[in-house]
């Protein structure tokens, strides 16, 4: 059921989760620039942070990897296995999405030692968030300007995936640093010497 809803569509415009035409301004800037900031690195380490799933402001970090990869137990390894889920998981966290910019970047690295996880931190029950995406979606393209509804909904979509409450933001932001730095301690290690990939 999530990965029918939410992982993402590219024939109905006014749908949820629909993925554009083509590329949005942001992914063709990384595109066109990417070489340039990453220079020679051959060891890299994509993190793409994201709200709204999981547990209210806990960390979950989903990678394309299975368990039983040796890639899988080095994330299990540098954020601890608690922290660490594969996105195959039929009951996990997450679902299934089309269009991930890591796929494209482990495409685009291939002769690098390239790993990506998306970082998850969860804010509210997903029927919630689910609801909030759907009432501001509706709002979007079928109100007039003046009705309530659309900053109505659009209040409720951003305390969905940014909660007003301070604790939460501390907790996520620290949270994202935490694993920011694991990352970058990691990689400074000898032991991130390039994994081999599957044949």
């Amino acid at each position: 059921m999530k990965n029918t809803v939410a992982g993402g569509q590219y024939e109905y415009p006014r749908g949820l989760f629909y993925g554009g035409s083509g590329p949005t301004a942001s992914t063709r800037v990384v595109v066109e620039h990417c070489d340039a900031w990453i220079g020679e690195a051959q060891d890299l380490l994509h993190i793409d942070l994201h709200t709204g799933l999981g547990g209210y402001a806990l960390p979950t970090l989903l990678v394309h990897d299975t368990a039983e990869s040796p890639r899988y137990a080095w994330y299990a390894q540098t954020f601890g296995a608690d922290n660490v889920e594969p996105l195959a998981r039929s009951k996990g966290t997450a679902y299934r999405a089309n269009g991930v910019f890591g796929q494209w970047m482990k495409q685009h690295f291939a002769a690098r030692n390239y790993r990506f996880a998306g970082a998850e931190f969860g804010t509210y029950p997903i029927l919630r968030v689910l609801s909030a995406i759907r009432a501001e979606n509706r709002a979007h393209h079928y109100c007039t300007p003046e009705d309530p509804a659309i900053l109505r909904s659009k209040l409720e979509l951003l305390e969905c995936f940014c909660p007003q409450a301070s604790q939460w933001r501390h907790d996520a932001l620290s949270a994202a640093l935490r694993i920011l730095e694991r990352g970058i301690n990691a990689l400074r290690e000898p032991k991130s010497a390039p994994v081999a990939q599957p044949a």
